[in-house]
């Protein structure tokens, strides 16, 4: 069975989402297996609407942004 090591980082913000990039890599022989960049939102359930990031959103997940 093969490990992969998935690496995840908080790409971009906005007011109401958010974009996160991931990245699979077999590191037995470092190939780069799969990227992926995956659009977020906080909703407001049951009416479905989407909510404004929370003020401290930016420094509280500063750790996961893109270096």
């Amino acid at each position: 069975s093969d490990r992969l090591l998935i690496r995840g980082r908080m790409d971009r913000m906005e007011r109401a989402r958010f974009w996160c990039f991931f990245e699979v890599v077999r590191p037995a022989d470092g190939v780069l297996m799969v990227t992926c960049r995956q659009s977020l939102a906080l909703i407001r359930m049951p009416e479905g609407k989407p909510l404004r990031l929370p003020e401290d959103w930016a420094a509280r997940f500063a750790h996961l942004r893109a270096k």
